[in-house]
């Protein structure tokens, strides 16, 4: 749903007398993110909404270092490369490896970079059933 839209919905389905639940459940949004544009004027919403877009993200002066990298090494993991960051950068600041995997993959996909194993593609060993022979094809 579009970010004007949904606001507007939301305070449309508050002035019917619809409970915050039952307007997340129908735009299927969750609970506090209703309460949240419930709770905010027009003003106070599009002030979110243009600190929204203008967010800079924190790992996005490392992203030509991950690039690099990746480039030289296509199967490190997002562990591998977050001890790279550690070793090569001091001012790099703490994160918890689960939020830096999303970070790695993203980037791997922006760069073109092929992966082994990570493609969705596995050789599969198959049991054929007597009297039966198997064919393997890729998907």
């Amino acid at each position: 749903m579009g970010d004007w839209i949904m606001y507007y919905e939301i305070q449309r389905l508050l002035r019917e007398g619809y409970k915050i639940s039952q307007i997340a459940n129908y735009i299927v949004a969750d609970c506090r993110t209703v309460k949240k544009y419930a709770d905010m004027t027009i003003a106070e919403y599009e002030e979110f909404l243009l600190k929204k877009t203008t967010r800079a993200k924190a790992l996005s002066s490392y992203e030509e270092f991950v690039k690099d990298r990746l480039l030289a090494c296509p199967g490190a993991s997002s562990a591998q490369v977050l001890d790279w960051l550690k070793e090569h950068h001091s001012d790099f600041p703490p994160v918890y490896r689960t939020c830096f995997v999303p970070m790695t993959l993203m980037n791997t996909k922006a760069i073109g970079i092929f992966i082994p194993g990570k493609t969705g593609y596995a050789s599969v060993t198959l049991w054929p059933i007597s009297g039966t022979t198997v064919q393997q094809t890729h998907i």
